[in-house]
């Protein structure tokens, strides 16, 4: 199912993911949940390109992330970092952070110890992107931003912008939820031009 993805300065965005410690069906239901979000919002013209997708950015807090590699989508679950070296300095972006693009200093290559959906542990040693989407995921599990790279200021001025997205978003939705309801009741009197003048529809779907 496709989730909502969390927008900065939301408070669950700051807080720090438990351990996974039970592998069943509503572990597998997250990450085709995560997968399935990713997907979606990596179809929006108006996005950046979606790399990954951790948890708590849709409101679950457990250490499981989603990614791409190589083109296909995989996880991690329980991701820890045993090893880094080198140096990479990178612009990124994130889906909790629309329109923001942070340069961020990270580790070049690291070897990340992490369970998949059986809970059978892997070793990964990897450099470069995929590295970079590894460390930028597993600051989310731990309920940090990239917004650690800025100033104090920069920081203020990114969350003020946020808020106002976190507003805009937030009206939509409850505008798109009242024409539903409109739409519902119209249907259920029976008339044949449900939703009357649907300027406000598609105006709001061309937006979400």
């Amino acid at each position: 199912m496709i989730k909502k993805v969390l927008i900065w300065p939301d408070p669950k965005l700051r807080k720090a993911s438990k351990e996974v410690t039970v592998f069943d069906e509503k572990l597998t239901q997250l990450i085709i949940d995560l997968h399935q979000t990713m997907k979606e919002y990596d179809n929006k013209p108006h996005l950046p390109d979606c790399a990954g997708l951790a948890a708590p950015q849709i409101g679950v807090h457990q250490r499981v992330f989603v990614y791409k590699m190589k083109g296909e989508g995989t996880c991690m679950i329980n991701p820890v970092i045993l090893e880094q070296e080198g140096e990479q300095y990178e612009s990124e972006g994130c889906l909790s952070f629309p329109g923001v693009f942070i340069k961020v200093h990270r580790a070049n290559r690291i070897l990340v110890e992490f369970q998949d959906v059986d809970g059978n542990k892997n070793r990964l040693r990897t450099d470069g992107f995929v590295s970079r989407i590894i460390q930028h995921e597993i600051n989310h599990l731990d309920g940090v931003t990239y917004l650690h790279a800025l100033s104090q200021v920069k920081r203020d001025l990114i969350t003020r912008k946020l808020k106002k997205v976190q507003k805009r978003v937030a009206e939509q939705e409850r505008q798109f939820n009242e024409w539903k309801q409109r739409m519902f009741a119209e249907a259920d009197s029976g008339n044949d031009n449900p939703g009357g003048d649907t300027r406000g529809s598609s105006e709001t779907k061309e937006s979400l």
